[in-house]
């Protein structure tokens, strides 16, 4: 069985994770995130949590018999129409963790209310409705397309 914790890497056993979280939110940027340059994205999350920032906060999905992390979900404080929020950008599992996946989200919820804030979006490439069923989530349908302000130098021939 599979567990959710809170992972910060000040914890003297949970720390030992912040290298796999790294590459995770990485890797989760690239495939889900093009607004963002993966590694610049990965950097900017760890900074925050490495200087214990309040407003970030990083779940992993840890199986305790292997100490593998096998999903994760990063929530941050965020503003949407000039209100703070909590905002999901990345929930993900690699495989069936059962329920872990919304166990992190109950955590995330509690997260947001003990900052007070009232209202918590997830940024999702599914459609949401597993968590309008299990967590009373609204869907709500944003597609924004990032498209670059420069055009993108071409890269240098090896």
């Amino acid at each position: 069985m599979v567990s959710v914790y809170r992972l910060d890497p000040h914890d003297a056993k949970m720390g030992v994770l912040t290298p796999f979280l790294a590459q995770r939110i990485e890797r989760y940027a690239a495939e889900y995130q093009p607004e963002w340059v993966p590694a610049e994205y990965a950097d900017r999350i760890m900074a925050k949590l490495w200087a214990a920032a309040p407003f970030v906060c990083a779940l992993g999905i840890v199986d305790p018999d292997s100490a593998k992390l096998l999903g994760h979900a990063v929530a941050e404080l965020s503003m949407h129409h000039s209100k703070k929020c909590v905002e999901v950008t990345q929930l993900q599992a690699d495989q069936n963790v059962g329920d872990a996946r919304f166990q992190a989200l109950a955590h995330i919820l509690g997260w947001a209310k003990e900052l007070g804030i009232a209202e918590v979006y997830v940024d999702s490439h599914r459609d949401g409705k597993e968590l309008e069923a299990k967590l009373g989530f609204k869907r709500m349908r944003t597609v924004h397309r990032w498209v670059p302000t420069v055009e993108p130098s071409a890269p240098p021939e090896r």
